[in-house]
């Protein structure tokens, strides 16, 4: 199946693509870190996935991503 047919399947599930071969579910996200350029968002499994810099700003726009480089914590 083609990622994106996947994330049409699961349309009624609040999440988002973070890579061109991943998308997340936003209430599974623990933490994001981030370090210059580079991202990464963890998981409530502890899978850790990199984030795209092409999806960056809509990562940033969800309000995932601190503008400067520390870790956040979702809660």
């Amino acid at each position: 199946m083609r990622l994106s047919d996947a994330m049409r399947e699961a349309s009624d599930v609040a999440g988002m693509q973070i890579h061109r071969s991943h998308w997340v579910a936003l209430d599974q996200i623990t933490s994001m870190q981030r370090a210059a350029e580079a991202a990464r968002v963890t998981l409530s499994n502890g899978t850790e996935l990199p984030v795209s810099r092409g999806y960056l700003p809509a990562v940033r726009a969800a309000g995932l991503l601190p503008k400067t480089a520390k870790t956040c914590q979702s809660g």
